[in-house]
């Protein structure tokens, strides 16, 4: 029994020492790896004078040692653990070495689950930043130079970001908020275009038209009324360069009273009112006289 267990003993540190030796080599392949190897077109390798260059672990040999030479479990961490350290190199702009750290996937194991769908993505982003770099760098620059912030919103919200460019891009939408909230301090003044009266001709379509004016810009008016003991409902309206319009016809009116009010908004959301639910304007029938109308 002794010396079954003296024999046992060196068998299991052998084991021990090559598990521990399959770990360091998988590491020290990943040094290779990120020293010398990986990416779409790679510098040259300047060796020192007394000894030959590294091969870089992309070659097929040296791929099959670590993603194919080993069991499943090894070569799902080893493949992981690639793509996360690509995903970081993506995050930073790096995306020769994290497109050529899942090519070294590429060359071991190209049935890798989801690996298509990665290169496909990081060259996508690769390809999108000179387009996203001159919006950042020239065209946000200039709508604020120009004072219009809302047309550098606007441009911000129509590009989905790289990962890379993502803090760059929220940092020029806070500058363009900022200017934004600087300029635009107060809400819209709404009132009823002169010439117009808030009384109208039996059987007649009642015609209102509203003006609307911002410190900054107006975003929309909307129009709401009510027949006596209706409900409010919003109105369509045609719009020009001096005024809102709105068309009551008899179905509405019923030669009767109507209720309505106007909310403008600005660019900054804020409101500004004529009359309100709880207090409307009063669309009355006129009492024996046409309305007259001016600019």
């Amino acid at each position: 029994p002794r010396r079954r267990v003296a024999l046992r003993a060196p068998r299991r540190g052998v084991a021990v020492a090559a598990a521990l030796g399959l770990a360091l080599g998988v590491l020290f392949l990943f040094f290779l790896f990120f020293k010398f190897g990986g990416d779409d077109e790679p510098p040259p390798v300047r060796p020192a004078a007394a000894a030959p260059a590294p091969r870089p672990v992309r070659e097929p040999r040296l791929a099959d040692l670590l993603l194919r030479g080993h069991d499943a479990h090894v070569r799902e961490w080893a493949a992981a653990w690639i793509e996360e350290h690509a995903e970081e190199l993506a995050r930073a702009g790096d995306y020769g070495t994290a497109l050529g750290a899942l090519g070294i996937i590429a060359s071991g194991w190209p049935e890798r689950t989801g690996l298509a769908g990665r290169l496909a993505r990081l060259r996508a982003h690769r390809d999108a930043e000179p387009v996203q770099r001159a919006l950042l760098e020239e065209t946000i620059p200039n709508f604020e130079r120009r004072r219009k912030p809302a047309d550098g919103l606007a441009a911000l919200a129509r590009v989905e970001p790289t990962p890379h460019l993502a803090p760059a891009f929220a940092a020029a939408r806070r500058r363009l908020e900022q200017q934004l909230a600087a300029l635009d301090r107060e809400p819209p003044v709404v009132e009823l275009r002169e010439g117009h009266s808030l009384e109208y001709a039996r059987g007649t379509v009642a015609e209102l038209s509203f003006r609307a004016r911002d410190d900054y810009e107006v975003a929309g008016v909307r129009i709401f009324a009510r027949p006596a003991g209706g409900s409010f409902r919003e109105l369509p309206h045609t719009r020009s360069a001096f005024a809102y319009t709105v068309e009551i016809a008899p179905d509405l009116h019923g030669n009767g009273t109507v209720e309505l009010y106007v909310v403008a908004t600005d660019l900054s959301g804020h409101e500004g009112r004529l009359g309100s639910r709880e207090r409307p304007l009063r669309l009355s029938r006129s009492e024996g006289f046409e309305r007259m109308i001016g600019d």
